[in-house]
């Protein structure tokens, strides 16, 4: 009886290890299944507390990623019995070079910038913002037209090779500026700025003339003067640059310049700056009855122009997705330039999208690399309720 007892007592013992043991199984198991379905991640969650719209939160999806951890290359298969429009949700890590700056400065190109602040009696001044690149000045000779302001490079935005210099007359015609007829002594609020961009994907260094904020992000930043001038001489109040009256004809050309005072630009708005040679520029300032006219020169080392039809081309994300069709041509991939902030560190970044496919099978992607993922962050992690991607059939 004694070993019956036992034997018998041997077998419970063994099933309820086996139980425990199985019961475990089940709950880790359902955690992870948990942790890896968007529709329980959501269940719960607060409406305004996600990117994703609140319409999604208890719709199955078309595909999902999600929760990725480091060195990681997933892919799954999903197909279209239609052509539809599908709604993606992604998040992701950004690439070094973008991981560090605002996206205010993503990919923009070596520029100059103008500003004029207009004020009319009885209503609130108005800043007239003009930005060109070093690429508006490349792709077309003689006289380069900006519709939205009339405005005119006169001649080519030019490089000398020998100093690396960039020279550029900039012509601004009085009615853009809301201006019918100029005078002597007449004074407009003005600053420059000019953007350096060294890498390819971002401005990363600015200087100015008389601001110390970047109007981009402060418009209503410090401003100083131009002040219309008959013929060299002091100007009469401090932070003014003179601008010298030319009898020379508005459609003539190029002015000379010789006679004109230079002012340097000598705010460091925005990154480093590492000599002269880096970043340095002066400005020139002329007028008559017709426009104003502005010559600049530029001292830049390494100089930049991103062609808008290139950004699709770089790859942005160190941790992201994209999708294939049935013949491996990617239709859709993550790019910096649709993303905004996710939360936590600058460079999570997430991606909400709609796009078209059409009927046919396809695959979702997503590859992290080494570090910062899901579970192992290496700065702090995005407030978004999931890692990685998300498709639904668009509402």
């Amino acid at each position: 009886m004694k070993r019956k007892v036992r034997f018998g007592g041997n077998i419970l013992a063994y099933e309820f290890r086996f139980f425990f043991i199985m019961l475990c199984i089940v709950l880790v198991c359902s955690c992870n299944f948990s942790e890896n379905n968007i529709k329980n991640l959501l269940t719960g969650l607060k409406q305004n507390s996600s990117f994703i719209d609140h319409r999604y939160y208890k719709d199955n999806p078309i595909a999902q990623l999600i929760n990725i951890p480091v060195y990681t290359d997933k892919e799954v298969l999903f197909k279209l019995p239609h052509k539809e429009t599908v709604q993606i949700y992604a998040v992701g890590e950004l690439v070094y070079n973008l991981a560090d700056v605002r996206s205010d400065y993503f990919f923009k190109s070596d520029d100059i910038e103008l500003y004029f602040k207009i004020r009319k009696s009885g209503k609130q001044d108005t800043v007239i913002a003009m930005n060109f690149t070093w690429l508006d000045g490349k792709k077309k000779e003689g006289k380069i037209k900006f519709q939205k302001y009339k405005v005119e490079f006169i001649g080519d935005m030019k490089v000398d090779s020998i100093t690396s210099k960039y020279l550029a007359q900039i012509k601004i015609p009085w009615t853009v500026l809301h201006i019918k007829h100029p005078y002597i002594g007449q004074k407009l609020l003005f600053d420059t700025q000019i953007g350096d961009n060294d890498d390819d994907y971002k401005q990363e260094a600015k200087i100015g003339l008389y601001g110390q904020q970047d109007h981009i992000l402060y418009p209503s930043s410090s401003f100083g003067y131009i002040e219309l001038l008959d013929k060299k001489g002091n100007a009469n109040i401090s932070k003014s640059m003179k601008s010298i009256k030319s009898h020379v004809a508005a459609d003539s050309g190029l002015l000379r310049w010789e006679n004109i005072p230079k002012e340097n630009l000598r705010q460091n708005i925005m990154g480093i700056v590492k000599d002269n040679y880096d970043l340095s520029a002066k400005v020139q300032c002329s007028w008559n009855n017709e426009a104003l006219f502005l010559y600049y020169e530029i001292q830049d080392a390494n100089r930049k122009s991103i062609d808008p039809g290139t950004i699709r081309k770089l790859q942005t994300f160190l941790d992201y997705a994209w999708i294939e069709d049935e013949g491996g041509t990617k239709v859709w991939e993550m790019n910096a330039i649709d993303s905004k902030p996710a939360g936590g560190a600058v460079k999570n970044r997430t991606v909400d999208a709609k796009i078209t496919l059409n009927k046919g099978s396809y695959s979702l992607h997503y590859t992290s690399d080494e570090s910062h993922a899901f579970d192992n962050w290496d700065d702090d992690a995005p407030t978004t309720p999931f890692y990685g991607v998300v498709i639904y059939h668009a509402k």
